[in-house]
């Protein structure tokens, strides 16, 4: 994996349900506290969708697209356009990547979703994208929403803007020769270029998907079903086998293959349960699928105390002993992520203090400032 480091400095949100337009700074350890119904969760959800393209559904597996729920309710504007800015700090610019995209170590994309009103006056989704802030030639925005003729114009227009000579016109007709002709003049004079906004080409979006961080968003539900947290882990380990190993060889073997290193994952997560002091009861998976589409698809997890020769589904444990394996399952999911190499993860936790006792609650909070001062993991709370 990319091993990257990129911080999260600050979100910029507009129009999106009751955020008007909202500026977060954010460090390693952020917590937003707020009133009922204010926006502390939709803040994490726009978050959450510019990374993702996604929102996340609460107590569910399942994401949808952005739609008309998430425009103001109060807007009467014939035109809407929610956007999401972020802004990330890199501790060195990645050399796969454009000196053109960082400005002063800073990375910004920001993802929008244009909205129009029908003849009904029904909002309708009109456009929606990924932007990536970068220096650009002036003029050069629209670029790639030109035709092959308006492309020409724009090109042989930035060249007379600075009397640049351009021996033939008619190589101009070709697309690689215009882009070309591009670099040649901003090359020759550098001041044509600012920084602003512009399309994420599909050349560039694996590049940039691959050194953002990975967001996580927990909902309360998962601190009563602690085996999402322990599909998180595995879906990890299943993209880096993906990854780094020479699936090709294994054939029809490979979902055996894979199979085998995520029960090898599990017991690291025994191992780790002991070490934390969970060292009572370990996990076990069982009828385990495997969708190569879609990653890890789905898995039973059980539970055995030591000494038992029972094995008991995690729907029948008590409250309190999914809270006490919640966290010492987070605890796992740190190590993992701190100890592989794995890019930056933003874990977004949404009131996880809610109905905890006095000692829980603190042991918890502890947990997620050691979290955030492993220096891969950036902590987002809701309070």
């Amino acid at each position: 994996m990319g091993g990257s480091k990129l911080y999260l400095n600050k979100a910029t949100i507009k129009n999106f349900r009751a955020l008007v337009e909202i500026e977060l700074p954010l460090g390693m350890f952020s917590v937003i506290i707020g009133d009922n119904d204010s926006g502390k969760t939709s803040a994490i959800h726009a978050i959450y969708w510019c990374l993702n393209g996604e929102l996340p559904l609460p107590g569910s597996k399942t994401k949808r697209s952005i739609n008309i729920d998430d425009i103001p309710k109060f807007s009467d504007d014939t035109n809407l356009e929610i956007s999401v800015e972020l802004e990330f700090i890199a501790e060195n610019e990645p050399q796969n990547l454009s000196q053109d995209l960082f400005d002063q170590n800073k990375l910004v994309i920001r993802r929008f979703a244009k909205f129009e009103k029908d003849e009904d006056n029904n909002p309708k989704l009109k456009i929606s994208g990924l932007e990536v802030r970068k220096r650009i030639p002036i003029g050069y925005e629209n670029y790639e929403g030109m035709n092959a003729k308006e492309q020409k114009k724009y090109v042989i227009e930035l060249a007379r803007q600075v009397n640049f000579d351009i021996d033939n016109v008619n190589l101009l007709n070709n697309k690689d020769s215009r882009n070309k002709m591009i670099e040649n003049i901003v090359e020759a004079y550098p001041d044509l270029l600012k920084w602003s906004f512009a399309p994420v080409q599909n050349h560039l979006k694996k590049k940039i998907q691959n050194i953002l961080p990975e967001i996580v968003y927990v909902s309360s539900e998962e601190y009563k079903n602690p085996t999402d947290v322990v599909k998180r882990i595995l879906q990890r380990s299943f993209k880096h086998t993906l990854e780094n190993k020479d699936t090709e060889n294994y054939g029809g073997k490979l979902k055996d293959l894979l199979k085998e290193d995520l029960q090898e994952e599990v017991e690291r997560i025994n191992e780790s349960l002991k070490d934390i002091g969970f060292a009572n009861s370990e996990i076990s998976l069982e009828d385990i699928k495997i969708d190569f589409s879609n990653s890890l698809e789905d898995f039973n997890m059980k539970i055995k105390k030591h000494g038992s020769a029972t094995k008991a589904p995690v729907n029948r444990m008590g409250t309190g002993t999914k809270r006490s394996l919640f966290l010492a399952l987070s605890e796992a999911e740190r190590r993992q992520i701190t100890e592989e190499s794995l890019n930056q993860v933003i874990l977004c936790y949404d009131e996880p203090t809610m109905g905890l006792n006095y000692k829980t609650e603190k042991n918890l909070l502890n947990q997620l400032k050691e979290f955030s001062q492993s220096g891969k993991i950036q902590v987002l709370m809701i309070c």
